[in-house]
């Protein structure tokens, strides 16, 4: 025989179910599907196992699979078909379609899931994992720290002051209890109410601890796989006084043993192309537009030859405008080329807040100053901070005009920064395109840049999924073999030629984000798409100068921007008021001593708050049940009359001491305390006979008779247990009987 539901049981699968509809129909359906949905949902949960005992199976299933017939047909004839449309609009054909589709489908569906947990009731916990399915499907679209969805949540949580993450804890929270609450199996009141106890207050706890638990996005490796803190000590070292140009940097420049391979910028691919998770938020303090309509984020550079790559050049006389590390504490002031403050730039101070910790910061090119700032969301945000650089405002094609010149530098330092692979095959082709290009870079060194970017644009085909990393020079391979390549084989390409035309000329790193991701706000998300590597050229009176190929040639589909709703969301997020007394998420430490201090004080705060009223409610409770046990039988009738009167019988005798011992059965203490009590006797046989017997009837005269003989017997009995069991005691039903 099947066991039925509780009705607490039932009360609370039924809000399972309805959760798993309203996540399933949300953002799918129209308010009147929905509503359709819930409503057709809540007649088939509670119908299905009333129509399997009346029905054989196949019917039974077979009004399951007419909902869905049903459903499809509603399709054909309301959106397949003009002639509704024709007749009443299709607006009218729409809803009309929405709703009645959506509630036979949402019928036919816990129809189907209802008849199989009845028919086979190991399948209930399915009815468990269909709430938390949903509810994993419905956070699909907020992978890769897409916030912004699910939008409705997302916008809700803003209009009510809230992070979207907070109402997706609260809403995971609130289903973990409902789906722990369904593994209560014990019919016992008591053991019931102290089990919901425990699981709402591990629900609170669990709650208290995500809600200001940081987000763990999947680790990545820095720009094109760089190692970042963790990987290289190289990351670790870096001015962090007041002052300085970057520090740390004391290794030679000739590419000896000395250096690390991780100094090398990689060939291989780091599968950042297809990567849509955001990286960092870019929050400028003044208005400023680049005159190419991209920003360019330096992060790192590759600039010293080792005779078999680029690396990065750490030197006393190398790329001193990088920067290696954040400061601790106080801003960092760079010493910039004097060169970067020409009339061709401007202050651009702007905030960075990073989701990663990048290791080496990316910021605008030509940086001053750059300080932490307190982190507004350390949730979420890894670190922040501010930047001052002197950004160009003139376009690179437009400084052609300028006829900017070769720089003035030492005989030693121009040799590192012409430093090449010895194949001649560069010198040959760029020789090469001087001469189709008409153009001497002698006198006039920056046509001598264009003319090479723009050959490499045109000649050469842009694909992530070619990587040339297993070629003795990748860039060879690349340049003179597929041309097939990304924007590393580019951009080395591109130095490498520069270099041969006499031009210094090195690899920057970073991130390329266009300006109209932008649009009209104030801030602008770097994606790790975005990753991008670069040409740089440095020439008078401009110091180092951001160039960049114009490629025509595509084969890979463009990467997917962002929608401005999930830029607006972590924008929010960035100008809330940072929470006071925050730890700075990319210094500190997981103190565990010191966090299970706070969380035992606040469970110690919660119940001392709770406790009192939940002690009363619950002694409420204890009293009510005890009175029932005492007076209930007379509510009552038939088995349930019996059972219920011997139970009030027995609990009497407990007041005065008397027990049922460890083993021994009901008859066995109805003849123990025969003496005592005479009419247990009889009406412990009657519960046998209404527990066993198929014809048995009761009779309730008789029953009344032995209880009201039974209480007489009771008050000859010695009180010897005092007001204590019999009133004081709540709980005094706790025991065998």
């Amino acid at each position: 025989m099947r066991e039925k539901e509780s009705l607490a049981t039932l009360i609370l699968k039924l809000v399972l179910y309805e959760i798993a509809v309203v996540l399933a129909t949300s953002e799918l359906c129209s308010g009147a599907g929905m509503s359709a949905a819930v409503f057709t949902a809540a007649i088939a949960f509670l119908a299905a196992p009333k129509i399997c005992e009346h029905l054989r199976l196949p019917f039974v299933y077979g009004i399951g699979l007419s909902a869905f017939v049903a459903a499809n047909l509603v399709d054909f004839l309301f959106l397949d078909s003009t002639r509704f449309a024709t007749h009443f609009g299709p607006g009218a054909a729409f809803v009309t379609a929405d709703f009645m589709g959506s509630g036979l489908r949402a019928f036919g569906t816990v129809w189907f899931l209802r008849v199989l947990i009845w028919q086979f009731p190991a399948l209930a916990l399915f009815e468990a994992a269909l709430p938390v399915t949903f509810f994993a499907w419905k956070l699909g679209s907020h992978r890769d720290l897409a916030l912004h969805r699910p939008q409705n949540l997302s916008d809700e949580a803003w209009n009510l002051g809230l992070s979207p993450v907070f109402l997706l804890t609260l809403a995971g929270t609130l289903i973990f209890a409902l789906t722990a609450a369904l593994a209560l199996r014990t019919k016992r009141l008591g053991q019931t109410l102290l089990q919901l106890f425990f699981i709402l207050l591990l629900s609170g706890v669990l709650f208290s601890y995500y809600r200001d638990h940081s987000i763990k996005p999947h680790e990545k490796n820095n720009l094109f796989g760089i190692p970042g803190d963790d990987d290289s000590d190289s990351y670790k070292r870096g001015q962090n006084s007041g002052n300085g140009s970057g520090g740390g940097r004391g290794e030679s420049r000739d590419g000896g043993a000395s250096r690390s391979s991780q100094d090398e910028m990689p060939f291989s691919s780091s599968g950042t192309q297809s990567d849509n998770s955001p990286v960092a938020l870019i929050r400028f303090l003044t208005d400023y537009t680049p005159p190419d309509e991209h920003y360019y984020l330096r992060q790192t550079a590759f600039s010293l030859f080792n005779g078999h790559r680029l690396i990065q050049d750490a030197g006393p006389d190398g790329d001193t405008d990088l920067v290696e590390a954040l400061p601790t504490s106080g801003p960092l002031n760079l010493v910039i080329d004097p060169a970067a403050t020409a009339t061709t730039r401007q202050n651009v101070p702007h905030e960075i807040y990073a989701v990663y910790d990048p290791g080496r910061p990316f910021l605008l090119p030509n940086a001053f100053k750059i300080e932490r700032i307190q982190n507004p969301d350390p949730t979420f945000f890894n670190l922040a901070y501010r930047v001052d650089a002197m950004a160009t405002t003139v376009a690179f094609w437009n400084l052609a005009a300028q006829r900017p010149q070769l720089p003035k530098w030492s005989l030693a330092k121009t040799k590192a920064y012409l430093a090449m692979p010895m194949d001649p095959r560069y010198a040959a082709l760029a020789g090469q395109i001087m001469t189709d290009y008409k153009v001497d870079p002698v006198q006039d060194p920056m046509l001598g840049v264009m003319s090479i970017l723009d050959y490499l644009g045109k000649n050469a085909f842009y694909s992530g999924k070619s990587d040339h990393a297993d070629a003795d020079d990748p860039t060879a391979s690349f340049l003179f073999g597929s041309r097939v390549g990304y924007c590393v084989h580019f951009s080395h390409a591109a130095v490498y030629l520069i270099r041969a035309l006499g031009i210094p000329a090195r690899v920057a790193a970073g991130y390329l984000v266009p300006d109209k991701r932008r649009g009209r706000s104030d801030s602008i998300m770097i994606m790790a798409h975005d990753a991008h590597a670069w040409p740089e050229v440095y020439l008078e009176p401009y110091g180092w100068i951001t160039t960049d190929i114009p490629i025509e040639n595509y084969l890979d589909p463009p990467s997917q921007e962002p929608s401005q709703s999930l830029q607006k969301t972590i924008s929010q997020m960035a100008k809330q008021e940072p929470k006071e007394g925050s730890p700075e998420a990319d210094t500190a430490r997981i103190d565990w001593e010191k966090l299970i201090k706070e969380w035992l004080k606040k469970i110690l705060l919660f119940l001392a708050a709770v406790l009192p009223s939940l002690l009363a409610f619950l002694c409420f409770l204890a009293y009510a049940y005890k009175a029932w046990r005492l007076w209930g039988w007379q509510l009552v009738s038939g088995r349930q009359q019996t059972f219920m009167a011997v139970r009030s019988l027995l609990d009497r005798l407990s007041f005065h001491g008397f027990r049922r011992d460890y083993g021994e059965t009901r008859e066995a203490m109805a003849q123990r305390v025969v003496n005592t009590l005479p009419n247990l006797t009889p009406l412990t046989w009657q519960l046998v006979g209404a527990s066993f017997a198929k014809q048995w009837a009761p009779d309730e005269a008789a029953l009344k008779q032995s209880m009201k003989d039974g209480a007489a017997a009771l008050k000859m009995l010695p009180r010897n247990r005092g007001y204590w069991a019999r009133i004081l005691n709540p709980l005094s039903w706790m025991h065998r009987i």
